[in-house]
């Protein structure tokens, strides 16, 4: 009875958070990519699809932002661990503050997971658990999931998951995996998983009782809540996955759209945002060689970036067509900030498929 219920519980959780905050496995599964290397953009965009490169470099951008957000906070006395100021559980608190934005990884979801179990009907332990692998570039890689139920037979190897009981719940809100915990290896979902990362060890436990930890639990869950409502006012909106469209839609309606946000043509509204990119003192004519660029899917984007940069002195080098799409890649100089042009896919000045940031081959 108790494993049907949690798994009951964890089912509901997890649909929630599915609905609710948009990862980059949501998008691109990690398996398929394990790492962005900005090079390799174009090539992304040939074997996944330019839409759905755009929607992963656009969530990447937005969690950029809300990170950057919490590196702030945590200079604060009242989000530093051990300090009489803190307020309780302040890095779980950011953790759920990010996913309560619409966007998150591991860390974030699974603690957001363990606080909708804990405020829920569940009565069994919570448990945050951390392991350990290496991705396959070989840096470190940390991945959270939650567990429902005693884990205190578990040691720092995945091996001891089948030490655990039969009413042991696995919930996995990144890879979207819910089941028997003890058979965490043999669910193939999550294995496939597991094996591209080489999970093998358990880094970190960190048990909840809905219980015994229910006041710190409520005031995470009003903490985070208060964090959200004061970022969305900073960023001005919480994350939202982009509709999908027709095409022959979305090309129609791309520079209407930015005509009826900045009462102005496209073409102009987009050299006013570049200019504010690029500023006014940087002369491109010292950048003949260019090794990164912009993806440009509709003609008036193409035609907007084309004559600012050419007014500004700098020869653009041939368009390159992806292949089996109508999108181009415009090269652009180096010494552009990287991080401002990721910035720009999450203004609302670019149509969804009208320009975002990519690389040249």
């Amino acid at each position: 009875m108790t494993f049907r219920k949690n798994l009951a519980l964890a089912s509901t959780v997890l649909a929630k958070i599915k609905a609710e905050v948009t990862s980059s496995n949501d998008i691109i599964p990690g398996i398929e990519l394990p790492t962005i290397i900005e090079e390799e953009i174009p090539e992304y965009s040939k074997k996944f699809g330019v839409e759905r490169m755009h929607d992963l470099l656009k969530q990447q951008s937005f969690l950029a932002q809300v990170r950057s957000l919490v590196h702030r906070e945590k200079s604060t006395s009242r989000f530093q661990p051990g300090n009489p100021e803190s307020i309780v559980s302040p890095i779980t608190t950011l953790s759920v503050a990010v996913a309560m934005m619409g966007v998150g990884e591991c860390s974030e979801t699974a603690n957001l997971a363990a606080v909708l179990l804990c405020k829920s009907d569940c009565s069994s332990w919570v448990n945050v658990i951390a392991l350990q692998g290496v991705k396959p570039s070989g840096d470190l890689f940390i991945h959270a999931l939650v567990v429902i139920g005693d884990c205190t037979p578990l040691t720092n190897s995945i091996e001891s998951f089948q030490l655990l009981g039969d009413d042991c719940v696995l919930l996995d809100p990144l890879v979207g995996v819910v089941g028997e915990a003890k058979a965490i290896q043999t669910l193939s979902k999550e294995d496939r998983y597991l094996q591209t990362f080489k999970l093998t060890a358990i880094f970190e436990k960190l048990a909840i009782h809905p219980t015994t930890h229910r006041e710190q639990i409520n005031a995470v869950s009003q903490n985070a809540a208060k964090l959200r409502d004061q970022w969305q006012q900073e960023i001005g909106s919480i994350y939202k996955r982009s509709p999908k469209k027709e095409a022959k839609e979305e090309k129609q309606h791309s520079s209407q759209f930015a005509a009826m946000q900045f009462g102005q043509s496209y073409p102009n509204a987009l050299r006013e945002q570049l200019k504010r990119i690029t500023g006014e003192s940087m002369d491109w004519r010292f950048y003949p060689k260019e090794k990164h660029a912009f993806l440009v899917s509709d003609q008036v984007t193409l035609d907007a970036v084309r004559e600012y940069f050419t007014g500004k002195g700098f020869k653009l080098q041939p368009l390159k067509k992806v292949s089996n799409s109508d999108n181009y890649y415009l090269a652009m100089p180096p010494a552009i900030d990287l991080e401002q042009l990721r910035g720009i896919d999450a203004m609302p000045l670019v149509p969804s498929k009208g320009l975002c940031f990519g690389a040249s081959s």
